[in-house]
C-alpha cells in the first residue's frame, strides 16, 4: 500500500509540473503574439498626399480688388518644389515667378508655399483650394473663384485670360475700346466670361472630344460706348462657333464650315 501512494504522489506532481509548463507556454506564445503585434505600423489613413495623383500644374483666375482678375499657375513637383506665375490683368503685362519647395500639414491635406506663408491651398481631386489667412476654405459667392484646376493637354487652354484680337480675319482697333475685349473659359462652373469692349459678357459652354465647343445663354450688361461694333461682332460670332483650336499660344474658333471667325491671343 505504502508503494502504491508513493507512486500515485509521483504520478500527481508530473501531470500538475506538465500542466503548468502548458500554461506557461501558452501564456508566452501569446505574450510573443501580443508584441509583434505592437511592432506592426498601424496602417495610414488615405489623405490628400498618399491617395491622390496631386503633382502638375494647376491654373485659374483668381478675384482681384483692383484689377479684372489675378490669373495665377502653379506647378508642384513630386520633390516637393513649387514654381509660381502671377499675372495682374488688366493692370499690368507682367508676370511674377517664383519658386521654391512647398510643406505639407501633418494632416496630409494642405501645403504651404515655403517663401511665402500667407499662400495656402487645399488639395483635392484635380483642384486646388485658395486659403485664406486662417488656412480655411473661402465661402461665398465667389467662392468657385478661388480653385485652381489641374491641367492637361487637352484642356490647356482653359481658365485662362484670352485677348480677342480679330473678328472674321479683320484685326481689332484695341485702342477704340471701352475696355479690352476679352474672354475666360472657366472649368469649375463651365461658364465663359468676359468683356465685348464695352458691355461684361457671361454664358455657359460645352466641350466635346472632337474639339467641338457649344456656347449658350450668353447675355451682357446693358451700357452704352462709343464704339459698339466690335462688341456686336463678337456676340454675333459666339452664336456661330462649333470648334476650338489651340496652338502656339493662339485661340481660334471656327463655324460650321470650318472658317476661322474670332482668334484670341494671351499676350
Amino acid at each position: 500500500m505504502k508503494t502504491n501512494f508513493i507512486i500515485f504522489c509521483m504520478m500527481a506532481i508530473m501531470l500538475t509540473s506538465c500542466k503548468n509548463n502548458s500554461e506557461s507556454s501558452t501564456q508566452n506564445t501569446a505574450d510573443t503574439e501580443e508584441t509583434n503585434d505592437s511592432n506592426k505600423e498601424l496602417p495610414t489613413a488615405d489623405n490628400s498626399r498618399n491617395a491622390l495623383d496631386w503633382n502638375g500644374t494647376y491654373k485659374g483666375i483668381i478675384p482681384c480688388g483692383d484689377c479684372v482678375g489675378i490669373e495665377t499657375q502653379i506647378r508642384l513637383g513630386s520633390d516637393l518644389s513649387y514654381t509660381i506665375t502671377e499675372k495682374y490683368l488688366g493692370k499690368s503685362d507682367s508676370v511674377f515667378t517664383s519658386q521654391g519647395q512647398f510643406k505639407w500639414n501633418d494632416a496630409g491635406s494642405k501645403i504651404s508655399l515655403e517663401e511665402n506663408s500667407s499662400k495656402n491651398y487645399q488639395v483635392g481631386e484635380n483642384k486646388l483650394f485658395v486659403l485664406d489667412q486662417n488656412g480655411e476654405r473661402i465661402k461665398g459667392d465667389l467662392e468657385n473663384h478661388y480653385i485652381l484646376n489641374k491641367q492637361s493637354p487637352e484642356n490647356q487652354w482653359l481658365d485662362t485670360y484670352w485677348k480677342l484680337v480679330e473678328i472674321e480675319g479683320q484685326s481689332i482697333d484695341i485702342k477704340s475700346l471701352q475696355n479690352e475685349a476679352h474672354l475666360v473659359f472657366n472649368t469649375q462652373d463651365s461658364l465663359v466670361a468676359g468683356s465685348g469692349g464695352c458691355n461684361r459678357l457671361s454664358g455657359s459652354f460645352e466641350l466635346k472630344n472632337d474639339n467641338s465647343i457649344k456656347i449658350s445663354q450668353m447675355r451682357s450688361t446693358m451700357m452704352a460706348c462709343e464704339n459698339m461694333t466690335v462688341e456686336q461682332n463678337l456676340t454675333l460670332a459666339l452664336q456661330n462657333i462649333t470648334h476650338y483650336s489651340f496652338k502656339n499660344g493662339s485661340l481660334e474658333f471656327l463655324n460650321s464650315k470650318k472658317k476661322v471667325i474670332l482668334k484670341f491671343t494671351q499676350d
